[in-house]
């Protein structure tokens, strides 16, 4: 999340931790509440929901960079 929030926020350190905290709350909660919903009678594991938005996250991340 931290790196998320410094490519739409500026980069004021001030504001970073808050926002990153608040904003892994946020993608935490939103990936269980979708993981719950998407199988009624299953439940999907919440890391392999975040890592499935994760992972392109970062490839598209380390792209960039080279």
């Amino acid at each position: 999340m931290p790196h998320l929030i410094r490519l739409v926020w500026r980069r004021d350190f001030r504001f970073l931790l808050p926002l990153s905290a608040l904003g892994g709350a946020t993608l935490v909660v939103g990936a269980d509440l979708l993981s719950r919903a998407l199988l009624v009678n299953a439940e999907l594991p919440i890391g392999e929901f975040t890592a499935v938005l994760g992972v392109p996250f970062f490839l598209s991340l380390l792209r960039r960079s080279r």
